[in-house]
């Protein structure tokens, strides 16, 4: 990813947000510091019906960002998050904004009820290039591990920790105060151990592996899909055979774009 500006689309917490920002002045850039490239918007957006007229504020700011960053799905989408077709809009929304500008774009999206995957429809994992995975451990220390990428290695995690910084007083004079991000020194980077199919998702990988073998052909040209490879488009349609895909896709074994499916590398025992 090349260096540049930032455009970080705040939808939740928007007013707590800008603290943040303040903070990580205060403890990360000398006084006086200047031409920091970080860009917040806190209005609300419709990723789908606004994303024309979000490009067009870029453009007209004369930026040309490294990232945008949306946070999160749930706030930007105007339907939802487990219809196939709001889904497909939204990311078809997210692609325009990542070709206009050449960069990327990350969504700030929650995991469902269970913890294993992220909310939604599936077809949002078979268009990402990358998922990390945010959690808190019992000494209070943030995780990120890589769960999927695409064109990288996945399964490494790595720590921080939030950091409190004293903002001053507010007209009140209760204290104000915010965090910033902190790397856990001597955290050890690790592999994710990794993990057994159930029989139900082998059972599946399986089939899928026979339906292309018997009748999968080579999709379009395709962002979403690696170059070259099969997948079959019947029986993804299938609704039962959908079902089980979303086993699959939970752990990164095969993956789902519109009508199409395919097996992918995996962290997964047999």
């Amino acid at each position: 990813m090349r260096k540049g500006s930032v455009v970080y689309c705040a939808l939740e917490g928007c007013a707590a947000f800008k603290n943040r920002i303040e903070a990580f002045r205060a403890a990360k850039l000398s006084e006086g510091a200047r031409g920091v490239r970080f860009h917040l918007m806190a209005t609300p957006l419709s990723l789908v019906g606004d994303h024309a007229a979000l490009i067009a504020s870029i453009r007209e700011q004369f930026l040309t960002p490294a990232a945008v960053v949306i946070d999160t799905l749930n706030r930007s989408l105007a339907g939802s998050e487990s219809s196939d077709e709001d889904m497909a809009a939204y990311i078809k929304a997210a692609d325009a904004i990542r070709d206009a500008f050449n960069c990327a774009v990350v969504i700030v999206h929650h995991c469902g009820h269970e913890g294993t995957r992220p909310r939604g429809h599936s077809s949002l994992i078979g268009a990402l290039d990358a998922q990390i995975a945010v959690t808190r451990d019992a000494a209070d220390k943030i995780i990120a591990t890589v769960e999927l990428m695409k064109d990288g290695s996945q399964g490494e995690s790595f720590a921080s920790r939030l950091e409190i910084v004293d903002l001053g007083t507010d007209a009140d004079g209760d204290a104000i105060t915010s965090c910033v991000v902190e790397a856990v020194e001597g955290f050890a980077t690790r592999k994710t151990p990794p993990r057994k199919l159930t029989k139900t998702a082998k059972i599946v990988l399986a089939a899928l592996h026979d339906a292309i073998g018997e009748c999968g052909e080579v999709p379009p040209a395709c962002s979403h899909i690696p170059q070259g490879v099969k997948c079959d488009e019947p029986r993804a349609k299938q609704k039962a055979f959908n079902r089980g895909t979303e086993t699959l896709t939970a752990d990164n074994v095969a993956a789902v774009w519109n009508n199409y499916a395919w097996p992918c590398g995996s962290n997964h025992q047999g």
